[in-house]
């Protein structure tokens, strides 16, 4: 398992952390403007979770032909950690 740390731009952590949560993998795409969109997977990497994936955005700012992208799912930045606490991945 993974823990997946979500922050907003702002002050650094402890402050400025917005989500954390327990994930098995995620699934990363590349979109236009340095935009990552993070796909998570809780249960089993590449199965969709019967209440569905919790997706959000990284990185970039978004333009308007990125509808999907909100306040609520867009992030400056995020850290993948594995199960010993270390960093395994880091998007911004």
């Amino acid at each position: 398992m993974f823990t997946l740390k979500l922050y907003r731009n702002g002050p650094l952590p402890p402050d400025g952390r917005a989500v954390i949560m327990e994930v098995a993998g995620v699934w990363v795409t590349h979109c236009s403007g340095d935009i990552k969109r993070i796909q998570t997977f809780k249960k089993k990497v590449g199965v969709m979770d019967e209440d569905g994936g919790f997706d959000c955005y990284v990185g970039g700012t978004p333009t308007e032909e990125h509808t999907a992208i909100n306040s609520d799912n867009h992030f400056g930045w995020a850290v993948l950690e594995n199960a010993q606490g270390k960093t395994t991945e880091m998007f911004r």
